[in-house]
């Protein structure tokens, strides 16, 4: 795999501006950029999930977040099951934080997250189907930083 131009920059989403050591090391959020964020939002607390996302939505338009994440329900479920795992994370210093609503439609709840946060939803997809009785358990959403708003 060629990374020749290929910058690894480190943060804490909790606790750093990670925007700004991105732009120290190059990045140019008036460019469309392409933001993979996997594996992260459950282990963040809301308020840092909210925030990245907004700092996303004032990159250029036309930029791309593409992020995983639970359904707020599984996370706070009382199963056997979940509460080996949160006791697990927990003892590793990796407790899950943050869930979605995922009361059905699901695609829905997402759409209304990412724009109370300026993104526009682009996709949706459960990881995790659920039935119509049954929650998804995760899921996978893009969002577009929409085009400026001419007045």
């Amino acid at each position: 795999m060629d990374t020749t131009g290929v910058t690894f920059v480190s943060a804490d989403f909790e606790t750093e501006d990670w925007l700004e050591k991105l732009v120290g090391a190059g990045f140019d959020p008036g460019k469309p950029s392409f933001f993979l964020w996997e594996g992260v939002t459950m282990y963040l607390d809301r308020e840092a999930v909210e925030g990245t996302l907004r700092k996303i939505a004032g990159t250029a338009p036309g930029s791309i977040v593409a992020f995983d994440y639970y359904v707020a329900d599984v996370i706070e479920a009382r199963s056997f099951y979940m509460r080996y795992a949160r006791a697990i994370l927990s003892a590793t210093g990796e407790p899950l934080k943050f869930g979605i609503e995922g009361s059905p439609p699901m695609r829905e709840h997402v759409a209304a997250f990412l724009e109370s946060c300026g993104l526009s939803q682009e996709e949706q997809l459960d990881l995790v189907q659920g039935t119509h009785r049954t929650l998804a358990m995760a899921g996978f959403a893009t969002g577009i930083v929409p085009a400026a708003v001419r007045g």
